[in-house]
């Protein structure tokens, strides 16, 4: 039992760390342009008008659904690659998905 004790401390202990990292690295590329933000009510009504659900259209892009979601809500930022994928998806230009784009 002792060295099942000791994994799971080094489990927890790795998570936490790599949780930190991610957190610096995206703080660093936040500042760089590496994060997108997402319109979150434009996002969820171009879904909606298409008949999607979150999970069709997570299928479709070949995002998670908690990925969507979080864009949704403005909880997340997003990488580039993933609002080519959504606005794929969607039928859309990306920029029409991210923030300040305005309506045209």
């Amino acid at each position: 039992m002792p060295y099942v004790s000791k994994c799971t401390v080094t489990v927890l202990t790795l998570s936490r760390l790599r949780a930190k990292i991610s957190w610096k690295c995206g703080k660093i590329l936040d500042m760089f342009g590496g994060y997108t933000e997402v319109d979150g009510a434009k996002l969820k009504g171009l879904r909606e008008s298409r008949a999607f659900s979150v999970r069709d259209l997570a299928e479709e892009a070949d995002v998670s659904t908690d990925t969507i979601t979080a864009y949704e809500k403005n909880r997340r930022k997003a990488w580039p690659r993933n609002v080519r994928k959504l606005a794929d998806a969607l039928g859309v230009q990306p920029r029409e998905l991210m923030k300040g784009s305005g309506d045209a």
